[in-house]
């Protein structure tokens, strides 16, 4: 809605109402490792790219990820379980003395 009053003071108000026509769904790129692969390292880092082509936004709370049936990222976020996991190992490097 649109509106506002001029100098008299004379209101007026109107509605617009329009869409967008993004029907080019999210595109992954430099997924690694690459889909397919064999004896991976159960600790290597799963990484990609993520992004939308028209340029409409991408929604982060629609993300999800699953690797080896196991939620990795649900809605955008970690798990809490993960979380935690992340949290007592970030907490275990920083007690660690260094060389």
């Amino acid at each position: 809605v649109i509106s506002g009053y001029d100098l008299d003071p004379n209101y007026a108000a109107t509605s617009i109402q329009f869409s967008t026509d993004d029907i080019t769904p999210p595109s992954l790129a430099n997924e690694y490792p690459q889909n397919g692969s064999i004896e991976v390292n159960p600790y290597t880092n799963v990484l990609f790219d993520i992004y939308d082509v028209d340029g409409s936004g991408l929604d982060f709370s629609s993300i999800d990820v699953t690797i080896d049936n196991r939620e990795a990222i649900t809605n955008g976020t970690l798990p809490a379980a993960r979380v935690d996991s992340l949290r007592r190992l970030m907490s275990s490097l920083a007690n660690t003395p260094s060389e």
